[in-house]
């Protein structure tokens, strides 16, 4: 198994774009560009403990990640869904963890851009 395998779903990938390269060039563009600012909106709600901010931030990355075949999108669907619970207790060690797992997000798909294997 490749690096980016246990990053991304890469046949959830192909579904999503049809490999299209110039398709996944372009979403990968776009997550790069909105990512600091959905991690920046999640961290500062997480510290606010705000839930519904929280659970709004976790949907939006839950969403951008999950288009482009991030596993760690289930980690944010956790997030969001621990904040709609009001369980805030458990939304920082998650958010943690995201962010850790989103560090690898990008680099595994810029891999799999120049990969034979779209």
């Amino acid at each position: 198994m490749n690096s980016e395998a246990a990053v991304i779903d890469v046949v959830g990938v192909r579904r999503t774009v049809s490999g299209d390269i110039d398709l996944l060039s372009e979403l990968v563009g776009i997550l790069q560009d909105e990512l600091p600012g959905m991690r920046s909106a999640l961290q500062l709600a997480a510290a606010r403990r705000d839930g519904p901010a929280v659970a709004l931030a976790a949907h939006r990355l839950k969403g951008s990640l999950s288009a482009l075949g991030a596993v760690c999108a289930s980690t944010a669907a956790r997030i969001e869904q621990a904040a709609r619970f009001g369980s805030m207790e458990t939304v920082n060690p998650l958010a943690a963890q995201l962010e850790s797992e989103i560090s690898n997000v990008v680099p595994a798909l810029q891999t799999l851009l120049n990969s034979e294997e779209l």
